[in-house]
Parts: structure tokens; C-alpha cells; sequence
């Protein structure tokens, strides 16, 4: 198998194809950047978004413990 940028291998650890991990990952990415900006406007701003980036991260967090790779123990 091919290692490196070009592997497939997450992608079967993952059980998912191209297109729906590429889907997957940027929506995790869109989210992520809400999350940044959330985090800045409440830097600027204390009393606006003062849960916002506590629960969108434990939301993200559980939605990725949920997502279990088939072969515990692998990492990139």
C-alpha cells in the first residue's frame, strides 16, 4: 500500500469513501472556524458567547469519540 499523503488507509479505518470524509472533515472545519471567531469575539467581548466555544468543542468532541477508527491505536 501506498504511505504517505496519497494512503487510502484512513479512509478504510474510518469505514467511509473520499467524498464523505472530505464532507465529514469540512464541516469539522467550518465549525472549528465558527468556533475561532466565537472565541475572539468573546475575548474582545466577555459577556457575548460566554458558553458558545465551551459547548460547540464538547459537541465536537463527543461527535469525534463517536467516530472510532477500526484499528484502535493507529495515529498519524
Amino acid at each position: 500500500m501506498t504511505s504517505g499523503v496519497f494512503s487510502m488507509n484512513h479512509l478504510k479505518e474510518v469505514e467511509e469513501n473520499y467524498l464523505v470524509h472530505a464532507i465529514k472533515a469540512l464541516g469539522f472545519c467550518v465549525r472549528l472556524l465558527w468556533l475561532s471567531i466565537a472565541a475572539f469575539i468573546h475575548a474582545v467581548f466577555p459577556n457575548i458567547m460566554v458558553t458558545a466555544v465551551s459547548n460547540g468543542v464538547e459537541k465536537l468532541d463527543e461527535e469525534l469519540s463517536a467516530r472510532q477508527i477500526i484499528k484502535p491505536g493507529l495515529t498519524d
